[in-house]
């Protein structure tokens, strides 16, 4: 028999759930909630694109799908795409469009955004080529070769530089810099675009910074000597102390010598004047001997046809029916075999940690073809021979691509990344950088002699933007560097898909300020360049006072270790140095401790002065052993093997870093290992 309790308790359960069930019945799926997608404004010919998740919200679900209800365009894996050419305006200047998009969430609750999509059509243009040129040369540019100026469109000048006189441009600069022209392209009085025009004025026709390797030390003494076509001598000078020569003159042919150095030989093909070139004069492997070198090259377009070449020696090949060159090179060398070539378009090649893309070939035949995506107007390819010894010999060819047509758009203005835009990086040792390995010859090292010196220089790319889909896709990057934050000259183009680069050139000193700045580049034209900041890069950081001081007797078995951070005296209360603490044990082999506070092993100091007690610290072998304090008569070594300095420059978007040693590869950097061990003798307690 069931009890009366049993069955109240039984009955109040029974309505509990009849109640939730019918509370569930009654929850309503809250639809999507949509923010205001922004009305739109596009070019014909550019693509706009939408990433939907950035305006749309579901609090009870998730949003599985969108769909397209009205207007132009598609979606494709949760973003909006579209667009537009010529003949979707049916006629008309220009056409708004209403676009509807509908979000879906898992429980089948749906939403609607609208937004206007007002399309423009757009005036043809091609890239307007940079113009180089030396001071009081004379420029004139039709700009009708460039922009088609069709019933209605007008170009306007707006900037301060030059003289526009029936749509050509003319201008005489007096004084060596660089300017920039903008041009507005109008029509019925509505601003469809800009172009800008680069002028880059140099004092010099041909400059040449040298160094011993990328990144590396600018040799100084280097003898230069210029010759014309007809092997006649027309100038001779020597390299100063930053590994610079300036001439006035366009030489056929250059020769770099030094005594104990191989030797580097330079062959214009053809005008690429004026030119400021980075490039090496290594020391010899071998011997001093110095082979004669030729290289033989051939240059076709994407079909095999030989390119054609004018009555100066340039190049020309359409983008539009060929949008890459292919390139055979042979080489051969009298004295050595040939070693290795490089190729590139632009920009000297070299290592890859600076020169990336650059195309390496083992051996004396390369085959390869080059990109021409990033380019137009006359770019130099640069072809570079190395024989074992590292003589080299290196051809400069012009190549003049030929843009077609192409719809105006909206410029990627470019954007500094989350985190600092620049660093520079002083490292004691030459790491060559043409394979993971350090130099061999161990030497103290002063700025800039026998230290890598570079920076690197970080912008975002246009998908990691927020202009991302409403401006169009850039086909390369420009990097720009300035001595005086106010004269940009360029320095390499990238393809679109790097957002790094580091310049190695011989031209960066330690202690002396520089700006970079990107822009993107596009088939139609060129942004305005970013000003991504300046840096400093830093001389480079020793120890002096040091205690125990090497060979001392006599030390307690818990030594007081001591020191002081010197060569950075001119940047003081801007430093935060770190360094490491090592012990090794002379008497048992691979018997060593390393100094930790708490779970740290690299420890940092804003005092040029260190002292550091041995019980200050946790003395740890790799297998975790601990010790207390040293046997006493017994010989110890015990050095600093990271000892880095570091600035932040918040102001200026830069971090300057200087590298004295990094055994452990703590910075990331190649395995550098301290000048110097100090050894000592215990005593007694």
């Amino acid at each position: 028999m069931v009890s009366k309790d049993t069955s109240l308790r039984t009955l109040s359960i029974l309505l509990f759930v009849v109640f939730f069930l019918a509370l569930s019945g009654c929850v309503v799926n809250v639809k999507p909630h949509w923010s205001i997608i922004p009305d739109q404004i596009v070019l014909t010919g550019q693509e706009l694109i939408l990433q939907l998740d950035n305006y749309v919200s579901d609090r009870d679900g998730n949003i599985i799908r969108f769909l397209l209800v009205e207007g132009p365009g598609e979606i494709k894996d949760r973003f909006y795409y579209c667009k537009l050419v010529d003949d979707s305006l049916e006629g008309l200047f220009f056409r708004t469009f209403r676009v509807r998009i509908r979000a879906v969430d898992n429980l089948g609750a749906v939403s609607d955004a609208v937004f206007q999509l007002t399309v423009i059509k757009s005036s043809k243009v091609t890239k307007l080529p940079d113009i180089h040129v030396t001071v009081g040369q004379d420029i004139v540019m039709d700009l009708k070769e460039y922009l088609k100026l069709e019933e209605d469109l007008t170009v306007e000048k707006v900037s301060d530089v030059g003289t526009l006189v029936d749509d050509v441009f003319s201008f005489k600069p007096n004084s060596p810099g660089t300017y920039q022209c903008v041009f507005l392209v109008r029509k019925q009085g509505l601003v469809l675009g800009y172009q800008l025009l680069n002028i880059f004025v140099y004092e010099h026709l041909l400059t040449l910074n040298i160094s011993e390797y990328n990144s590396g030390p600018a040799v100084e003494g280097a003898l230069i000597q210029l010759f014309n076509q007809l092997g006649e001598k027309v100038g001779e000078t020597y390299t100063s102390t930053e590994g610079k020569a300036c001439f006035d003159i366009m030489p056929h042919r250059v020769v770099i010598t030094k005594p104990g150095y191989a030797r580097t030989v330079i062959y214009f093909a053809g005008p690429v004047f004026p030119i400021v070139l980075d490039t090496t004069l290594r020391k010899y492997k071998f011997s001093n001997l110095h082979s004669n070198i030729t290289v033989d090259y051939e240059l076709s377009d994407v079909t095999g046809c030989p390119l054609k070449r004018d009555s100066q020696g340039i190049y020309e090949v359409d983008y539009t029916t060929s949008t890459t060159v292919k390139v055979k090179v042979n080489a051969h060398s009298d004295v050595f075999e040939i070693s290795h070539m490089y190729l590139k378009l632009g920009s000297p090649p070299g290592a890859e940690f600076f020169a990336s893309p650059r195309i390496y070939t083992p051996g004396p035949t390369m085959s390869a073809e080059i990109e021409l995506s990033s380019f137009s107007g006359i770019v130099p390819l640069f072809i570079e021979a190395y024989d074992a010894n590292d003589n080299k010999y290196t051809v400069v060819v012009p190549i003049k691509i030929i843009r077609s047509w192409n719809n105006l758009g909206n410029y990627y203005i470019v954007e500094k990344p989350e985190g600092f835009a620049l660093k520079s990086f002083t490292i004691r040792q030459d790491v060559r950088y043409y394979a993971k390995s350090i130099g061999s010859e161990h030497r103290p090292l002063g700025a800039p002699q026998g230290m890598n010196l570079y920076v690197e220089v970080s912008w975002k790319k246009w998908e990691e933007s927020a202009q991302f889909g409403t401006s169009a896709k850039p086909i390369a990057y420009k990097i720009y560097r300035s001595v005086d934050g106010l004269n940009f000259f360029p320095v390499a183009t990238v393809p679109a898909s790097m957002s790094t680069f580091r310049d190695g050139s011989p031209s960066l000193f330690p202690g002396k300020r520089v700006w970079y700045a990107v822009s993107s580049v596009y088939e139609f034209g060129e942004s305005p360049r970013t000003v991504l900041g300046s840096v400093v890069p830093l001389p480079m950081i020793y120890i002096s006072d040091v205690q125990p001081a090497d060979n001392a007797t006599g030390v307690s078995c818990k030594p007081v270790f001591s020191w002081k951070f010197i060569g950075l005296e001119g940047f003081k209360e801007k430093i935060t140095y770190y360094y490491d603490l090592w012990l090794y044990d002379t008497i048992v082999d691979k018997r060593y401790y390393e100094a930790f506070v708490g779970d740290k092993n690299i420890l940092t100091t804003t005092s040029e002065t260190v002292t550091v007690r041995f019980d200050e610290l946790v003395w740890k072998r790799p297998n975790g052993e601990v010790i207390s304090e040293l046997i006493a008569g017994r010989p110890y070594e015990w050095g600093l093997e990271l000892i880095v300095a570091e600035w932040k420059d918040e102001k200026n978007s830069s971090i300057s870093i200087s590298l004295n040693c990094d055994y452990n590869s703590k910075f990331g950097a190649y395995q550098i290992p301290p000048e110097r061990y100090y050894l000592f003798v215990t005593g007694g307690n």
